[in-house]
């Protein structure tokens, strides 16, 4: 819902939503390899948490967010807590494969993704429709928060991670 933020609610052109994008997803991509390095050295699950609580912020400011140049500064920080957590995600997914097969937990945590990827934008429709679209953005960055947290309790209820 960036691209409809950014240009109904901000009036940007069609171009300037897509390098906000363009630049978030730039910024994920190009640290996700030094913050793999950090997921083999650091907690896993805290990388995990950290990097969900900056995308659920971000999401959070974004209606709040003054212009093109402030979604700029915002959608780069998203990028940067979705690197954070991304290797630490794959990470974690890895060492349960260990136990449970490889193929298997890749396959429930990318399913786990293509239900987010094809939930989320429904709810949110449904969402911006009953209240506004600034609401779509504090609910997702509310309820990202929310299982950030229930990440944290669930993984360290299963003696997921720390430093292996």
């Amino acid at each position: 819902f960036l691209p409809v933020i950014a240009t109904f609610w901000f009036g940007l052109s069609a171009f300037e939503a897509g390098i906000i994008i363009s630049l978030s997803i730039l910024a994920t991509g190009l640290l996700q390899r030094p913050f793999g390095i950090f997921a083999d050295i650091f907690s896993k699950t805290g990388l995990i948490v950290i990097g969900t609580v900056i995308v659920s912020l971000s999401l959070i400011v974004i209606p709040f967010t003054a212009g093109f140049f402030g979604l700029i500064i915002v959608s780069f920080i998203l990028g940067i807590g979705s690197a954070l957590a991304m290797p630490a995600s794959t990470a974690v997914v890895a060492i349960a494969g260990r136990e449970f097969g490889q193929g298997a937990c890749m396959g429930a945590f990318n399913t786990a993704m293509s239900v987010g990827m094809v939930t989320s934008p429904i709810i949110s429709g449904y969402i911006m429709d009953i209240l506004d679209i600034r609401a779509v953005f504090e609910i997702a960055g509310i309820i990202s928060l929310i299982s950030a947290i229930a990440f944290l309790v669930l993984a360290r209820r299963a003696g997921i991670d720390a430093y292996h």
